[in-house]
């Protein structure tokens, strides 16, 4: 914690090893599923003064996101 206000909402990102065993997601366990992750990233991003301007909604389909939650 630097305690720097452009440092609020930071956080460092885990590995994704073993992601599909370690539910609930997120950096406070807000989401129970692979799939409600992705449908966040897709649909529920909300605008934080630290979000990356690089993060953009998505359109996936259900085979797209089956196929991802399989990789």
């Amino acid at each position: 914690m630097t305690g720097k206000d452009e440092d609020i909402g930071k956080f460092k990102v885990p590995s994704l090893r073993n992601v599909a065993l370690t539910a609930p997601y997120m950096h406070d366990g807000s989401v129970a599923t692979l799939s409600a992750v992705i449908d966040h990233y897709a649909h529920g991003l909300q605008n934080h003064p630290n979000q990356s301007p690089l993060l953009q909604t998505f359109d996936i389909s259900e085979t797209e996101k089956a196929a991802l939650i399989a990789f």
